[in-house]
């Protein structure tokens, strides 16, 4: 792995790496020297190495973006799996994918793991925003909109209601004014970290970018209504998604 990662450095702003996070020991640009420390950190004990990168991403511009490597064993086994759930990646393989989409105990851990993350983020937006809410608790909608959507909830009369409401609202200005205003403050975070020599040129991008989007950036009263807003929906979605599931499990039982 070292050696592809020190590939990956670049060298213009197309695709840009900015930091390396090697099993929580993190390394940043200029990254002189980084694949002579990445072959001595490279051990059995290392499950997984994070890749943030600035990148240009046909019709969307500049984008944070980040790779998660893996590291597994020959039969597709190992701790760093945890890290990762199979309905959320894009597997390139030759063959069958080597985990089952389909699986029962795959679709159980999924709804499992979305569950979870519902009441993280919804919690997490609670204890972070000043009106109630932060974007975090448009992260817990999401969640909860992959969920509804993975069990079939528009073939209930009720569910399907709540989930044409849950689209509509994510899929809405001042929700997206919101999204953006959250990448384009994760941009700025990577751009403190970007190699010197092309510090002025990415920071002219992000300049350029924000102007393109400050008229659907919104006000704070308008952000701190919809946060607020997020969060009642997502509080209400938990208590759907807990009702889900007590009555799934008394039906087993």
């Amino acid at each position: 792995m070292p050696p592809l990662i020190a590939e990956r450095i670049g060298v213009s702003l197309d695709k840009l790496l900015v930091r390396v996070n090697w099993n929580e020991e993190r390394f940043l640009a200029p990254f002189d020297g980084l694949q002579a420390a990445l072959e001595r950190l490279a051990n059995d004990s290392v499950t997984h190495v994070k890749l943030d990168f600035l990148w240009q991403v046909p019709t969307f511009g500049m984008m944070p973006t980040t790779s998660m490597i893996l590291k597994i064993n020959g039969n597709f086994d190992g701790v760093a799996l945890a890290r990762s759930q199979v309905h959320q990646e894009a597997v390139i393989c030759r063959g069958d994918p080597p985990r089952d989409v389909f699986g029962i105990l795959e679709i159980s851990s999924y709804l499992e793991f979305l569950r979870k993350e519902v009441s993280k983020y919804l919690a997490s937006g609670r204890g972070r925003g000043r009106g109630g809410g932060s974007a975090d608790s448009l992260k817990a909608m999401k969640r909860a909109l992959s969920l509804l959507l993975l069990i079939g909830a528009e073939q209930d009369h009720e569910l399907h209601t709540e989930l044409e409401a849950l689209i509509e609202d994510l899929a809405s200005p001042a929700f997206e004014g919101i999204v953006v205003e959250k990448r384009l403050s994760e941009l700025s975070e990577l751009a403190e970290h970007v190699d010197p020599k092309f510090n002025r040129d990415a920071r002219a991008d992000l300049d350029r970018l924000k102007l393109g989007f400050k008229d659907i950036i919104p006000n704070d009263e308008v952000r701190e209504l919809v946060l607020r807003g997020a969060s009642e929906s997502a509080s209400a979605l938990e208590g759907i998604i807990e009702g889900l599931f007590a009555t799934a499990k008394g039906s087993a039982q």
